[in-house]
């Protein structure tokens, strides 16, 4: 292992020392020689050239040496810690590489392992191993005498290194080739040489040789067996000074008697280029090299070479700047340059990058921002799991754009015009901001950054706020800037037409700008062929206009009775113009919003409160507009005697004006039809009532016409939907209008057939569950203003992270191409950002609250913290309860049973789905068995029980008290254990489930005598239609799906005229799964908390991370 990050594993033969034994490099150290030579394949040329020329400098310390590791600081002190480490495998021995350098961490190999495996080799040419001899004097001493005095080939005085040099002018820039000769005493020739004959020359010699390895690639048969070594960039300023100071350099193919060359030790000579502009724009570039008030003339050059140099026949000098080594090549090659008009810009560009002062005289110098340009491709690649997308980052100067790695230091002006110095931290600041925006910083080495699939809409519209421009595929991407609707009111329905304008005069139609976005894509083509980023302010529930909303002639068209949605849609939109008939419609919506109190009529026996006589307000307003509303008051604000004296009122208006007598119809529980009843005869006695009920009733159709009121029951209005939609109604009232949430349903269906002059419902839950059951209500209120129900069923059910839409229309998928469409759209699909409660969460903080101002005037909710002073507050409590060792032991492994049998079930998409009776099952065992194991089986009643045994406790200490207490469970079965536990105590109680008969003895003996302390209530069966505000405390022995009903539970015992505060407890289970229900409907009590503005889900829709929770 390596010393620091992953390492990379290299496998090679046997080298030396040990050999294939497998135990030799683990067992003891062996020789470090030859790894270079064996590592080389694994290094291209540029990583050998510049470890090469770090080794040659002298720039690797060893640090750190553990048997078979080394480790060494490669670079000075600011370089960075290379390590090799060697282990037996078989019988070839594998190299473990590590570095801390960029390249490094990405496990590439790289040139300060390069370097280092260099010293390390020459370390053990200068020392034998010193595993081998072991502590016999003789071998040591040879050793001692072999690494001072190593072997050379001319010990008689006959051989000599000669170095021959040449260059190669076939690539795209020149570079220096040197060949190692041998000379033999008595022979003309020269013999050339390769590496593999062993150690060559002196000491200087064997370090020369050892830096040539370096410049070989493996495709040459390895550095051993080469004759010719090409010198890189790197490699060059260091290693050809050394060649030519030996004294023993020559040029290849010259006189083998000439001269060797020398190494010119004055000053550097300096480059002189000029740029002359001749006609039409064309220029020539020429130059010379000066030195001391000398001139050299560029065609008596014979070479310029990397790192800065020149040759002659005779000597190497030095070239200041050294960066200007390719001009002089070029001109000393090819003469002077003639360039033509339309490349000018780019000759001065790359002559000012070397020699400002050759282009000072002839262009304009200029300091030009940057514009940063991203630059997005196809292809990409798999990281963290994610899709990612190559991209580059490109820079404008003017109308040049350069890349981020392009070596140019100048920019120039197509035509010659002007020059710009490249800005590197303006450049160096928007790779930070790329970084900053989501985007993967540009790797060096591929010249590539990369951003994820996913993160790219959101990418490109950070940057192109902060003013980048960003291509995809070679398509320009805009962001909004500006939007020109107006609304004009048609005979029935309202018109929305305009355009959505991006980055100028670049449009898309309102129509396929709002089917972008419900088919998640994040752009829309536009106009002119670029693509607009969907605006941000349109991603917050503009899906709304095109899922309520019919396309005509490229305008979206919506009904007379959608006027609320589209006011809602478009608030705040100051760019929207609207015409007087909108406007007028506002108004009337605006009123709605904030009733005025209307005095009851003079026949309702009895005083409204104020906020009562608000709501006989809003109920005739918005009956007089021909609207329909939800009166959505807390329970107990009275919503029964605010539509009496609404019916009185209507009754009393059409006596006045001698007109006919039209029923109004009350659809309420069963349990509620004698309440309606009696609280008619008791608040509007003028008021003629009918219950249509009972076995007999089809005769009372014919009576209708008789009477103001009619009553009846949501199971006999879904039976006789035949014969009572054929009537015509005054006011249609839905009373625990949550009965038809379902809009599928027979009940819901029966309702909206119903015809009358106004509708409407009473609910102070109007939504439990999903906004599905918003859209289900308003259908029967206003038909039409929520669009149509399989747009807003998928709005109100469907999580914004679930899978986008390809255009199926021909011709729409063009907007990106396939394959970066296709990309976009799997990992849109396969990797959701958000979990289903972040989801949940997120709709009912953006699209949904758009529903919240839609349906706000036909809605009136008041609180009673609002509207009421006297109303004592609620005190809620939860008492955790602790399992015995039995009962824990029992729950657990009823969980784990349930856990092992179901969440393999719910693995594919996620879902609870198919799979609900089974969880639902699952749920009710373990909700049973977290109450008493008797609900479970019911033998085991005598066995004990945590929480019938804390609730005996609490409930024995009422009763001493004096006070009176509610118990609600779901399970009767329970309720019978509390009964039996009681019974045998000696407590009195009153009982009640659906069941009962007799419902009004009971809660009178509570509401009335002493000595009924207790009432035992299952929730279903008191949910609804009781009051009972004797009760200082209630008691929820389990917790339901639905916080609503345990509301309406405790708001037994707290209506309006109680006095005293009420408390309220949930006994729940610690470590079980009401502990998790109990989470779970703390989410859905922020839901039915902001009825009107929010969503929730359903047990269908609970994901495999929400079964997890509660079988945890």
């Amino acid at each position: 292992m390596s010393l620091f990050g992953q390492a990379a594993p290299v496998q090679i033969a046997p080298v030396n020392g040990n050999g294939g034994d497998p135990s030799g490099p683990e067992a003891r150290p062996q020789s470090w020689r030859g790894v270079a030579t064996g590592l080389e394949a694994r290094f291209n040329v540029g990583t050998r050239d510049r470890g090469s020329a770090l080794f040659a400098r002298g720039e690797v310390e060893i640090e750190h040496r553990e048997n078979n590791q080394v480790a060494a600081r490669v670079g000075g002190d600011s370089g960075h810690i290379a390590s090799l480490e060697r282990r037996a495998i078989g019988r070839g021995v594998r190299y473990d590489l590590a570095c801390s350098c960029p390249a490094g961490r990405r496990e590439m190999p790289c040139e300060h392992v390069y370097a280092l495996a260099l010293a390390l080799d020459q370390e053990a040419d200068l020392a034998t191993d010193a595993a081998v001899g072991g502590g016999n004097p003789d071998a040591r001493l040879r050793r001692l005498i072999e690494a001072g005095s190593p072997p050379r080939l001319d010990v008689l005085g006959d051989t000599e290194i000669i170095y021959r040099l040449d260059v190669d002018l076939g690539g795209s820039v020149p570079r220096p080739v040197v060949e190692v000769t041998v000379r033999t005493l008595g022979r003309v020739r020269l013999r050339v040489a390769t590496l593999d004959e062993g150690p060559l020359g002196d000491l200087e010699d064997r370090r020369i040789q050892a830096l040539l390895r370096g410049a070989v690639t493996s495709a040459d048969g390895g550095a051993g067996r080469v004759a010719s070594f090409p010198l890189g960039p790197e490699l060059s300023p260091v290693l050809l000074p050394r060649i030519v100071a030996t004294g023993r350099c020559r040029w290849r193919g010259g006189d083998p008697e000439a001269p060797m060359l020398a190494l010119d030790e004055g000053e550097p000579w300096k480059v002189e280029l000029s740029y002359r502009r001749g006609t039409a724009g064309a220029a020539i570039v020429d130059g010379h090299l000066e030195r001391g008030g000398q001139r050299v003339l560029l065609a008596s050059v014979r070479a310029a070479l990397p790192g800065g140099f020149w040759l002659t026949d005779e000597r190497l000098a030095r070239l200041e700047p050294p960066s200007t080594w390719p001009w002089v090549a070029e001109l000393a090659h090819g003469g002077e340059i003639d360039v033509p008009a339309a490349a000018a810009g780019d000759w001065l560009a790359a002559l000012a990058a070397v020699a400002p002062e050759a282009v000072a005289d002839a262009v304009e110098s200029r300091v030009v921002v940057p514009v940063p340009l991203l630059k997005v491709e196809a292809s990409g690649r798999e990281a963290a799991g994610a899709r990612h997308l190559a991209c580059a980052l490109m820079f404008r100067y003017g109308d040049r754009a350069v890349d981020l790695f392009d070596p140019a230091t100048v920019v120039a002006e197509r035509t010659g015009e002007w020059i710009a110095p490249r800005d590197p931290e303006a450049e160096r600041a928007a790779v930070r901001a790329f970084v900053e925006a989501g985007g993967v910083s540009p790797n060096p080495i591929t010249g590539r950054g990369a951003v994820s699939v996913t993160d790219l809409p959101q990418v490109a519209r950070t940057l192109l706020g902060s003013g980048w421009a960003v291509e995809a595929e070679g398509r320009r991407w805009r962001l909004h800037t500006r939007t020109d609707l107006r609304v004009r009111t048609g005979v029935d329905w309202f018109d929305l037409e305009g355009a959505v304008a991006f980055g100028g005069e670049a449009t898309a139609t309102l129509p396929a700008l709002l089917r972008a976005l419900e088919e998640q894509r994040p752009t829309v083509t536009l106009d002119d062929g670029s693509l607009g980023l969907l605006p941000e302010d349109w991603l917050v529930g503009q899906g709304l206009l095109h899922l309520a909303a019919e396309t005509e002639d490229g305008n979206l068209r919506f009904g007379h009775g959608q006027g609320a949605l589209l006011d809602a849609l478009l608030e705040g939109r100051e760019e929207v113009q609207v015409d007087r008939g909108f406007l007028e419609l506002r108004e009337r919506l605006r009123t709605a919003e904030s009733p005025t109190a209307v005095q009851e009529p003079a026949g309702f026996k009895g005083e409204l409160r104020p906020y009562q006589r608000e709501g006989l307000g809003w109920l005739d307003y918005l009956s007089k507009l021909g609207l329909g509303g939800c009166l959505a008051d807390d329970m107990g604000l009275g919503k029964t005697v605010q539509v009496l004296a609404f019916l009185e009122e209507r009754r009393a208006q059409r006596e006045a004006a001698g007109k006919p007598r039209v029923p109004s119809i009350v659809v309420a529980p069963s349990s509620l039809l004698f309440n309606w009843m009696d609280e008619a005869h008791r608040f509007a006695p003028n008021l003629e009532c009918l219950a249509y009920a009972g076995p007999n009733r089809a005769g009372l159709v014919e009576t209708f016409d008789g009477y103001d009121l009619v009553v009846t029951s949501y199971a006999l209005l879904r039976r006789d939907a035949p014969i009572l939609s054929e009537l015509q109604f005054d006011v249609v009232i839905l009373d625990e209008a949550q009965a038809i949430k379902n809009a599928a349903s027979q009940v819901a269906k029966a309702s909206r057939l119903l015809r009358s002059r106004a509708r409407f419902a009473l609910s102070g839950t109007p939504i439990e569950n999903h906004l599905g059951e918003l859209w289900s209500l308003f259908e029967f209120l206003n038909p039409g203003l929520l669009g149509r129900s399989t747009a807003f069923r998928r709005l109100a059910r469907q999580p914004l992270a679930a899978k986008p839409t390809l255009p199926a229309e021909q011709g729409e998928a063009d907007e990106l191409s396939d394959e970066l469409a296709a990309e976009l759209a799997a990992e849109l699909a396969a990797e959701p950002k958000l979990s289903p409660e972040e989801v949940a969460a997120q709709r009912q903080a953006e699209d949904l609250e758009l529903l919240a101002r839609a349906v706000r005037p036909f809605v009136l909710r008041r609180t009673k913290a609002q509207v009421l002073k006297d109303l004592p507050e609620k005190t809620e409590q939860t008492v955790m309860v602790e399992f015995d060792a039995d009962e824990r032991r029992e729950y657990d492994e009823l969980r784990e049973h349930y856990r092992s049998a179901l969440l393999p079930k719910v693995g594919g998409d996620g879902k609870v789905g198919k799979h609900s009776i089974q969880v639902l099952e699952a749920l009710l065992r373990l909700r049973q068995a977290a109450c008493h194991r008797a609900l479970i089986d019911d033998s085991r009643a005598d066995e004990p029980s945590a929480k019938l045994d804390r609730l005996i406790s609490m409930l024995e200490e009422i009763v001493e008290s004096g006070s009176k207490a509610l118990v609600f469970s779901q399970f009767t079965s329970f309720l019978a254990l509390v009964r039996r536990s009681l019974d045998a105590r000696k407590i009195q109680y009153e009982y009640l489930d659906g069941s009962t008969r007799d419902r009004k003895t009971p809660v009178e003996r509570f509401q009335n005598e002493p000595t009924s302390q207790l009432f035992l209530v299952s929730l279903k069966a008191g949910g609804t239609g009781l009051n009972l505000t004797a009760a200082d405390y209630v008691f929820l022995l389990d917790p339901w799906w639905n916080p609503a009903a345990e509301a309406q539970a405790i708001d037994r015992a707290h209506r309006i005229g109680r006095t005293e505060k009420v408390v309220a407890y949930r006994l729940i289970t610690h470590g079980t799964v009401e502990e998790r229900v109990l989470e779970l409907q703390e989410e859905k009590r922020a839901l039915v908390g902001a009825v009107l503005d929010a969503a929730g889900g359903s047990v269908a829709d609970l994901s495999r991370d929400d079964l997890e929770r509660l079988l945890a």
